[in-house]
């Protein structure tokens, strides 16, 4: 039944939420969540907003305050929700930032924008997460029973991890967790022309999923300047880390530039 309505809903646009009223002339940098992630994860960014940058974090269709509506097990779907809400918005100089899960959806999301609109986002940010054309080497999460997919994902060293201690929380989150996992598991990557704008890629050094390589890998899908930046950390560095990363987005976003290599210790 669940298999059924998610073939046949016609999903909404991705919700954008607003940190600060945007003026003229402003870069809107459009925030993705990790799996299971919600838009609120990036709240205490608007301390990015004091320079020409406008933080709109999207919330994905069954996450956070979008709870009730039907989750998107696929990357198409999930794509074609964020044109109808960002599309609109592109007139006005734009960039993505996506960490993990949102790096890959950033990424076909900018392809997708690039072949409706002929426009590309001033920068591209692209966090925790592996080149789409390598080979996909973690298990299969989806549809691990319960208990063993709560020990994986606390494994991880997410936000995730303390709502899945609490029952009432688990048995909500759980199904998040589940449908966003099976949407990068079934993803296929199809070779399109390269970029044209700034990539960067970031990291943790102690990311145990994604490595440098990993995110080195990236430099083939775009022709302007490309950069990747490590981080102490894990996957989830962003959350040790937040004021640095700031600091860099703030820096490159401003300028609408790309900063040399560069590793923060």
């Amino acid at each position: 039944m669940d298999e059924i309505t998610y073939q046949s809903w016609e999903p909404m646009p991705a919700k954008l939420v607003s940190l600060h009223h945007r003026t003229a002339g402003e870069v809107n940098l459009h925030c993705l969540p990790h799996s299971g992630g919600a838009a609120s994860m990036f709240n205490t960014w608007n301390r990015l907003a004091l320079g020409e940058v406008a933080i709109c974090p999207v919330e994905f269709p069954g996450h956070g305050t979008r709870l009730r509506e039907p989750l998107l097990r696929d990357m198409e779907s999930l794509v074609d929700s964020l044109v109808a809400s960002i599309g609109p918005m592109i007139w006005q100089p734009f960039a993505f930032f996506g960490h993990s899960m949102g790096g890959l959806v950033c990424f076909e999301l900018v392809r997708r924008l690039r072949k409706q609109y002929q426009r590309e986002p001033v920068h591209l940010f692209i966090s925790a997460n592996s080149a789409p054309h390598l080979p996909n080497l973690e298990e299969p999460l989806s549809a691990l029973p319960e208990d063993t997919l709560v020990q994986k994902v606390k494994e991880l060293n997410g936000s995730a991890a303390e709502l899945l201690d609490n029952p009432e929380l688990r048995e909500v989150f759980l199904p998040v967790l589940r449908a966003d996992f099976a949407l990068c598991e079934t993803y296929q990557y199809h070779p399109d022309e390269p970029l044209h704008c700034p990539v960067t890629v970031l990291g943790g050094l102690n990311d145990k999923t994604v490595s440098r390589e990993d995110l080195e890998a990236w430099r083939v899908y775009t022709t302007g300047p490309f950069r990747v930046r490590m981080f102490p950390g894990d996957h989830f560095y962003i959350h040790r880390c937040q004021d640095v990363l700031l600091e860099v987005l703030a820096r490159e976003l401003n300028g609408h530039g790309c900063l040399p290599n560069q590793q923060f210790a």
